[in-house]
């Protein structure tokens, strides 16, 4: 049994910390990787760059490499790079921020637009870059290595992902695919799957075709309609899950 989010948000961590609590100690596994989830959560993105087997502790925000007279700044609830009077850069922190450490540098063009977002991890590594175009929309995204190394490639505007690993370049046709191979590449037991979502977790778990084994648990607020996922799930003959509805007003309006 695996559980399966999105993203580690406020909602996520209820329901790892319900589960735990509850006395299900199964592997928590997150599709977005923000470089600084909890030391019992994984990622793919973790698994294939190597960062899990890494050790090391978060940058400070001084820390950051900039060119010859460039000044770093800072604040407890951010920093900045400048060339003179000139904003470079805007340094995001983690939480609590008040330690000053780098969660991600957004670089800015002349124009003060963001053209490439520099993200960091909790071992104090760039574990990934996203460059943006003219309208400031992302095109790709690339995962490094602690030796700066390109792992995985994310085009976000085909939906494809690459895979550089063992000497063999891998392209995966969405990332439904991805999530699919990094799970047979693992030792978890994905039986049944606990997920949150019906975007990407729900996707994976549909794909996977398990057999009333799944429990999704429901957590958006009461809305008009019912999503085409909701519907999905509940009017397929391939695959079935239970469905656990945590608000009140939700759950009735549903």
């Amino acid at each position: 049994m695996i559980t399966l989010f999105d993203n580690y948000s406020q909602e996520s961590w209820d329901l790892h910390y319900s589960l735990l609590s509850s006395g299900f100690n199964h592997p928590t596994i997150v599709q977005t990787d923000d470089g600084f989830l909890p030391e019992d959560v994984y990622s793919p993105y973790e698994f294939f760059t190597g960062f899990d087997q890494v050790v090391g502790k978060p940058k400070f925000f001084n820390e950051i490499r900039v060119p010859k007279f460039w000044e770093i700044t800072s604040s407890v609830h951010g920093g900045s790079i400048t060339d003179r009077h000139i904003k470079r850069a805007t340094i995001v922190f983690s939480n609590p921020t008040h330690k000053r450490f780098v969660k991600a540098v957004e670089w800015l063009d002349e124009e003060g637009k963001v053209f490439s977002i520099d993200r960091y991890n909790k071992k104090g590594y760039r574990f990934s870059q996203t460059s943006f175009n003219d309208a400031g929309k992302a095109i790709v995204t690339c995962y490094y290595d602690k030796d700066g190394k390109e792992v995985i490639v994310e085009n976000h505007e085909t939906g494809n992902s690459i895979l550089n690993r063992n000497e063999e370049v891998i392209i995966f046709k969405n990332k439904i695919d991805f999530i699919i191979y990094y799970l047979k590449q693992t030792s978890f037991d994905c039986e049944r799957i606990i997920y949150n979502s019906l975007g990407l977790p729900f996707l994976v778990a549909y794909t996977m075709k398990h057999d009333g084994q799944d429990i999704l648990f429901w957590q958006e607020r009461p809305r008009e309609d019912v999503p085409e996922n909701m519907l999905t799930l509940l009017n397929s003959s391939r695959y079935s899950s239970k469905v656990i509805v945590q608000r009140w007003d939700s759950y009735t309006k549903l």
